[in-house]
């Protein structure tokens, strides 16, 4: 299977042709694009709007610079994260501004020849002072069925994802939406239905489900063929510190066993980005932080393609 990892930090430190360089030059065969990061969450929720998603100029360019790298590179788009959260919970909210950033980053998502987005479900992240679920699978199927003639337009399938919540003042994490995953392929069989054709999907989350305690093989079989991306890290169980796998407390054999079992032939995408953040902090030592991945990518392919001849 192809191996992806996630543009930020990468593209943030070193620009986009010399990121995606360097992350060619590593091994992957192509990227997450991280459009979130042109949009940050701080901005969302303190009702900022972007000025990247605003300059019409901005997004062309950005188009322009990551079309000339992939080509110049052979490296692939092979998935994209848009913007989150996707929609406020409070009266003050800009929830109409934040649709329009969807759009746009499925727009965007297209140009730069991909045909998977990301794009987290509706949560307010707190297990202290929650929104009843109800109503965030409310909020989300809005935004998600708003977007059908878009995706439709731009032959981009929508990945919902899995999330957590915690106590803030315990540092407790819990459950979060689209972590019950008989639930999850409900609502995307209803989308599918809704828009008439395959247009959404599911990204698995290892490290989200590993923070909920939720078991990597039950989630893939479940998900079954609705299973279309994975972010791929690690953590200590207690903390979402997304690094690389076999640092943390994964469960890594099972994982690979589900992706044996389930039949998954897409990519296998990592979003790590604190092993260069925290880990491998100075720059000089991003070529080894993301080789480091790579190989461990190496080996997961190498570990379900042995069970095949078992």
């Amino acid at each position: 299977m192809k191996l992806s990892v996630q543009t930020s930090p990468v593209i943030e430190k070193l620009g986009v042709k010399a990121g995606l360089k360097a992350i060619k030059d590593a091994g992957f065969d192509g990227v997450d694009l991280n459009l979130d990061v042109l949009y940050p969450g701080g901005d969302i929720f303190h009702n900022k709007t972007s000025e990247f998603f605003d300059s019409r100029e901005q997004i062309e360019k950005y188009i322009k610079e990551v079309n000339e790298a992939r080509s110049e590179y052979g490296i692939e788009i092979l998935q994209c994260h848009g913007p989150f959260p996707i929609a406020q919970f409070k009266p003050d909210n800009i929830n109409d501004y934040l649709f329009e950033t969807l759009v746009k980053s499925i727009e965007i998502c297209a140009r730069v020849g991909c045909n998977k987005i990301v794009v987290h479900p509706a949560g307010n992240g707190s297990a202290r002072y929650p929104t009843p679920l109800a109503e965030e699978w409310r909020v989300s199927m809005n935004v998600y069925e708003r977007l059908i003639p878009t995706l439709k337009k731009y032959r981009v399938i929508c990945c919902l994802e899995n999330m957590w919540k915690q106590d803030w003042r315990t540092k407790l994490i819990y459950a979060g939406i689209c972590d019950d995953m008989k639930d999850v392929c409900e609502h995307i069989d209803k989308l599918n239905k809704m828009a008439g054709e395959e247009l959404f999907g599911f990204c698995l989350d290892t490290g989200h489900l590993l923070l909920v305690g939720a078991d990597i093989y039950d989630a893939v079989m479940t998900l079954g063929k609705r299973l279309k991306a994975f972010h791929i890290h690690d953590n200590d169980g207690v903390n979402d510190q997304h690094i690389t796998p076999y640092l943390g407390r994964g469960n890594w054999d099972r994982f690979c066993l589900a992706v044996h079992d389930s039949g998954y032939r897409g990519s296998l995408s990592f979003e790590t980005s604190n092993t260069i953040n925290v880990l491998f902090c100075r720059d000089e030592l991003i070529p080894m932080a993301l080789r480091m991945t790579r190989d461990i990518g190496v080996f997961f392919n190498e570990c379900i393609a042995s069970m095949n001849k078992k």
